[in-house]
């Protein structure tokens, strides 16, 4: 069923009987981890109330499909602000929100705040904190180092402020908690932010936990599969070329793309035109059966990105792939490296085609070890479970 409010959009305040959980998500509009996490909270019998903010520039990559909110409630910030400041300037952005979160949500009837980001979200809590003493947990995102830490040094003591006030501290991954403790930004607070700190993983639909596939042993394994979109973030030019590399080796290499868009489709597509021999591109689909047969269709999943977690490489791993990921990225330090796979340095064209070539020398045993897995950590259930102890 569609997103559906309790009350009208023109209605100041959405209410809820009781205290409530502030869910701050920004992304909330182009992202279903979101939905599936709060979903969870609710049918754990948590009162959970998002708040995100529409914006013109994610019009067009919002969600497809039809959400079933019943279990909690959406209140939308709407776009009557600067683009432009909102975007390029971060004190605009932060009070832009409070005005919009505090113009639609009564703050008497919020108990405390989860904040999807440390920064975008966080120093809105933080916020919260100061001026209604409404206490908060915070997540760690790619985007938080990747970006906000990395080049917005300006930005570095509020990040220290909002992390050492929260009750408690998630990463989405071991990767992300080790980087941001390295990062000398929080070197001061490094102490305190690991004994508050836990990591919390995303998780991934039901219907792959339900369609696990035990791994196909190939003697050849040269079906290589990418799923996702087509932006920067996902690096394919350069993996695209790196395969090339390999096929001087494995002739007989393939490389299946499922997706498309982003803001390096049209270098994608040209490269998919200057080698439609072992290239196969078959588009977007939200088809969960489709997609499980082009996962089941290949021997190994590989996708050098920056991404904060990145479900795909997950769904790989059920249908029985091993897998390519950044190097010290979102998925890597999850499992030991050379066991499910391994990473590659997501700038060096090389490496990725040398670790693609370990992945095929090596496939007999890193599938023995993926048979061996356990998947209930990926479960959304077991994840709000864990949440709802730091609310």
């Amino acid at each position: 069923m569609p997103i559906k409010l309790s009350k009208k959009d023109s209605d100041k305040y959405y209410c809820m009987p009781s205290k409530k959980i502030l869910y701050i998500a920004e992304d909330y509009l182009t992202s279903k981890v979101h939905h599936s996490l709060c979903a969870k909270l609710g049918e754990q019998g948590v009162p959970i109330m998002v708040f995100t903010v529409e914006r013109d520039a994610n019009k067009n990559r919002r969600l497809q499909e039809d959400l079933d909110t019943s279990n909690y409630q959406v209140a939308t910030g709407k776009n009557d602000f600067s683009a432009f400041l909102y975007k390029y300037y971060f004190p605009y952005k932060i009070r832009t929100k409070y005005r919009l979160l505090t113009d639609k949500i009564d703050l008497n009837t919020v108990k405390a705040t989860y904040a999807a980001t440390l920064f975008s979200e966080g120093a809105l809590a933080y916020q919260l904190y100061k001026k209604h003493g409404i206490p908060y947990v915070v997540a760690v995102r790619n985007t938080d180092i990747a970006f906000y830490l990395s080049k917005m040094p300006h930005l570095w003591k509020l990040g220290r402020e909002i992390l050492r006030h929260a009750d408690s501290v998630v990463f989405i991954t071991p990767s992300l908690r080790n980087r941001a403790l390295r990062h000398r930004a929080l070197s001061s607070i490094r102490t305190e932010i690991t004994e508050k700190s836990e990591v919390i993983m995303n998780g991934i639909d039901p219907f792959w936990l339900e369609n696990i596939r035990k791994p196909v042993t190939n003697a050849n394994p040269f079906s290589l599969i990418y799923v996702g979109n087509f932006s920067d973030a996902k690096n394919l030019p350069r993996l695209i070329r790196a395969c090339d590399r390999v096929r001087f080796k494995y002739p007989k290499l393939t490389l299946t793309l499922v997706g498309g868009g982003g803001n390096e489709e049209s270098e994608v597509l040209n490269l998919v035109k200057l080698h439609p021999d072992w290239i196969i591109l078959k588009g977007k689909t939200n088809d969960k059966p489709t997609l499980r047969d082009y996962y089941r269709a290949a021997d190994i999943f590989v996708m050098p990105s920056d991404d904060t977690f990145g479900l795909v490489y997950v769904e790989a791993l059920t249908q029985g792939l091993p897998i390519l990921y950044g190097k010290e990225r979102g998925f890597d330090e999850i499992y030991p490296e050379n066991t499910i796979g391994c990473h590659a340095d997501i700038t060096d064209e090389n490496d990725i085609a040398q670790k693609i070539e370990y992945l095929i020398a090596n496939y007999p045993d890193l599938t023995k070890n993926i048979a061996n897995l356990d998947f209930v950590e990926y479960d959304w259930t077991i994840i709000a479970k864990r949440l709802i102890s730091k609310l």
